[in-house]
């Protein structure tokens, strides 16, 4: 088992903090759930019988003992435990009874450690999400320490593999330890004696949580919990080295401001400072000096000089510095405005362009002032764009008329309309965030999608575009992609849901193509294309052929039996399923021309996975209520149909 340092520090803390129990009043051990198993009793009486620690115990009411259905069927982030409060230099034991639905690894137990349980709102932030199939996510997540004593890479060391230890779990008995140590890292080790007998560890390190209170709450997902007991004890996590900055980068600099604006330079510049132990961190400007050769007082190219003096753990240390270089511009006289795309693409049979449908932020590539000297480039988020003028006549030459303002200054910009000439159903789509339809060699419009942010940008396609597979329990998705430089491991690249997503959040059902080759779905059944489940016994994840800037056809296929994801004239993944729980293709190919309402193309990723939509190219979508041949496939590809 790979334990660095931190987890190490941990581990070896866990036997101190027993020992620090067994002096409590005897009242307070006694406060327990008395419908608790046996194993919470004889946890509670080893730590007495052990009779040595300085007696700080607090018990931790627990306001709800049962968390989520009992059928084991609550969906990702729709049921949590209550929050539990840990302060820096405490310790916070949860132990619960884990039950599981089995169907996949993450159906278990999952940590969210916070800055509180609302969940929403400017105040809510995510330190880490772990799951207890050694995953996990968030501001302070390091997947390097993040460890277990199971899985599939285990078992040549004589662990239980990832389907052993599933079948182990329901009803497993869990004891999550959750060290917020004073020292600004969090370690957590989750033993669980699964319905084997047999122990089970997880262990993980955050370097960076506060030093002030946070919140940590169990999250279910196809499982629930019964919470028995919560205690706070002190951390006798030992220091942890401190590591000092060795690089400075910035990015998003400014490339000229005007004379009098020299206050606000700084703003908008992002800094990642690199520590001795190759870890990152963005910092804030207000840590960072900016010194500027040779002034600011007067026009003209200027270098400036950013140093950051901090160590890891906030103290001062050596420096740590890099340059730039802008202009200092006279001030600005004027702003004009620069088209992102040469025309508005509009789909044949379009007889009205909605002012609330329109995406005036999509059409314009940059705002910049005009100074005389060097023109500014002014942010999005300081200038006002509205449309003013929309034609009610919807044919190629008239225009719409956006009015920019920034200060005292105004500009329009005019977008013409054209005509989208082809049949490609993509073009039925309505543009959602900063994608747009350009004209391309190969296809002569495709749409382009933006990559800059997550569930932001994507094709909203109209309900009843994926087809009423009832009777021929089949169905086909076939289309052409380009990753056009952005190649990216995780960005969706279809997806499909019952709703809009409710405050970034999608709900079920869903059905979700993953560019990387993977399938999700669940619709009135659900399959888990699980390895096992593969053809060639193991799932088979690439993105090679996104990143030749090249056009490559992607199709999937879905039966009730089996399903394929192709690139080109390559089977990339196959899955066989037998209709089974967790393997059962009928809801989707029954239901999902009903169900699945919202259908995205390029980007809106499931749940909230941290991952940006794709910044790919798409032409030619095509959906069939039937499995395409091979030969049909090969047609497509030498027509570019």
């Amino acid at each position: 088992m790979k334990i660095n340092k931190l987890i190490l520090t941990s581990l070896a803390a866990i036997g101190l903090v027993a020992g620090s129990l067994t002096s409590c009043d005897d009242n307070d051990l006694e406060q327990y759930d008395v419908n608790a198993p046996d194993w919470v009793q004889n946890k509670i009486d080893s730590i007495a019988a052990l009779n040595v620690g300085s007696g700080d115990t607090t018990n931790v009411v627990v306001t709800a003992a049962s968390v989520g259905s009992s059928d084991n069927t609550a969906a990702w982030w729709s049921e949590f435990s209550q929050g539990f409060e840990v302060p820096a230099g405490k310790v916070l034991h949860i132990l619960f009874t884990n039950h599981s639905s089995g169907g996949a690894n993450w159906n278990n137990w999952n940590l969210c450690v916070a800055t509180n349980d609302k969940r929403t709102g400017d105040d809510y932030s995510e330190y880490f999400v772990i799951r207890s199939d050694r995953y996990g996510w968030g501001n302070g997540y390091d997947g390097a320490l993040i460890d277990t004593d199971y899985g599939d890479d285990k078992v040549d060391a004589g662990c239980k593999g990832w389907a052993d230890w599933l079948a182990v779990m329901n009803g497993a008995e869990v004891e999550l330890m959750i060290d917020h140590s004073s020292n600004g890292a969090t370690y957590v080790t989750a033993l669980q004696t699964g319905n084997d007998g047999n122990l089970y560890t997880e262990t993980f390190t955050c370097e960076s949580t506060p030093t002030t209170t946070y919140s940590a709450f169990l999250i279910c997902d196809g499982s629930s919990f019964d919470i028995h007991k919560a205690f706070l004890v002190s951390s006798t996590s030992g220091p942890v080295e401190d590591q000092e900055a060795v690089k400075i980068e910035l990015s998003d600099t400014p490339e000229a401001f005007e004379l009098d604006a020299i206050n606000g330079a700084w703003k908008n510049i992002k800094i990642k400072v690199t520590y001795e132990d190759g870890t990152s961190a963005e910092v804030d400007t207000a840590d960072v000096t900016f010194d500027v050769v040779p002034d600011t007082t007067t026009i003209g190219t200027k270098t400036v000089v950013v140093a950051y003096s901090k160590t890891k753990q906030g103290n001062y240390g050596k420096a740590v510095a890099t340059s730039y270089q802008f202009e200092v511009t006279a001030a600005i006289s004027s702003i004009k405005a620069v088209a992102a795309a040469e025309a508005y693409f509009y789909a044949p049979g379009t007889t009205e362009i909605k002012k609330e449908d329109l995406d005036v932020a999509a059409l314009i590539k940059s705002v910049v002032g005009v100074t005389g000297t060097k023109d500014i480039t002014i942010p999005e988020a300081e200038y006002k764009a509205e449309a003013t003028t929309i034609p009610t006549t919807i044919s190629d030459g008239e225009k719409i008329v956006i009015t920019i303002t920034y200060k005292e200054f105004t500009t329009t910009l005019e977008v013409p309309l054209k005509m989208l000439d082809v049949d490609d159903i993509l073009f039925d789509g309505k543009i959602i965030g900063k994608g747009k339809f350009a004209e391309d060699e190969t296809f002569k419009f495709v749409f382009e999608n933006d990559n800059s942010a997550q569930r932001t940008s994507y094709l909203l396609m109209p309900e009843g575009t994926i087809p009423d597979c009832s009777e021929s329990k089949a169905m086909s998705i076939s289309f052409w992609v380009n990753g056009n430089g952005k190649a990216a491991m995780y960005a969706p690249i279809f997806s499909a849901y019952g709703a809009a997503p409710d405050n970034g959040t999608n709900t079920f059902p869903m059905f979700i193509i993953q560019g990387r080759g993977l399938l999700q779905t669940n619709c009135a059944g659900w399959i888990d294309f699980k390895d096992e489940q593969n053809v060639a016994g193991a799932n088979t994840e690439s993105i090679a052929y996104l990143e030749d800037n090249e056009w490559h056809l992607v199709t999937v296929t879905v039966t009730d039996t089996h399903a394929e994801f192709i690139v080109d004239k390559n089977v990339v993944n196959a899955w066989d399923y037998d209709g089974s729980d967790g393997k059962n293709a009928t809801g989707f190919l029954t239901d999902g021309h009903s169900a699945l309402k919202y259908i995205c193309v390029g980007g809106n990723q499931a749940w909230e996975w941290g991952d940006n939509d794709s910044g790919y190219k798409y032409a030619k979508l095509k959906l069939y209520d039937k499995v395409l041949t091979a030969d049909e496939i090969a047609e497509r590809i030498a027509n570019k149909e």
